[in-house]
């Protein structure tokens, strides 16, 4: 019978350590030069309501090489949220594909490397290292630049802190409009 009591008081002690697996896994919501929150660069703007539901702002915008419409998430599961929507030449009143997405303050998705608003430059750093542009200040503020799958992966830092983040072009700019082309 001791024995028992002791071979059953070892499976529990065995299990309870088992029962602290860690932090449950949170696929990434940030794939940078491809999309954001399940929304790809591309995406058609039904799609994106589709997926995120209807947006609680938005407008227009005048791009580097294009413009176009908008829509932004105030308020939400995707607070901070903004995708920007290739202008349909066809129908100016309508959006055409996605072009590129912008997160900000208060979103909370990171990237499979656990980059994210509020990430400190230095894990970006040490975790990306194929940055096409870098121009950080002595402040901490300024942009780290990537190319990811012929997109961009753009960074903007504000006190050495992850305060943007965006992924597009849909239709990369070239050369002559955009200072770090990504081929």
């Amino acid at each position: 019978m001791k024995t028992l009591i002791a071979f059953s008081f070892c499976l529990l002690v065995c299990f309870a350590g088992c029962s602290d697996l860690g932090e449950p896994y949170t696929p990434p919501r940030i794939l940078p030069g491809i999309g954001i929150e399940g929304i790809r660069v591309g995406d058609s703007r039904s799609h994106v309501w589709e997926v995120l539901g209807k947006p609680d702002g938005g407008g227009f915008y005048d791009g580097i090489n294009n413009g176009g419409r908008f829509d932004s998430w105030g308020k939400g599961p995707h607070a901070g949220l903004s995708i920007y929507y290739d202008l349909d030449f066809y129908a100016a009143e309508q959006a055409g594909p996605v072009d590129g997405i912008n997160v900000a303050a208060p979103y909370t998705g990171k990237t499979v490397e656990n980059i994210g608003i509020g990430s400190r430059l230095n894990e970006v750093l040490g975790q990306r290292t194929e940055a096409v542009h870098c121009s950080i200040d002595s402040s901490g503020a300024g942009i780290v630049v990537y190319c990811v799958s012929h997109r961009y992966f753009i960074v903007t830092f504000r006190d050495s802190v992850v305060s943007m983040a965006f992924t597009g072009w849909y239709r990369p700019p070239g050369p002559d409009t955009f200072p770090f082309y990504c081929p």
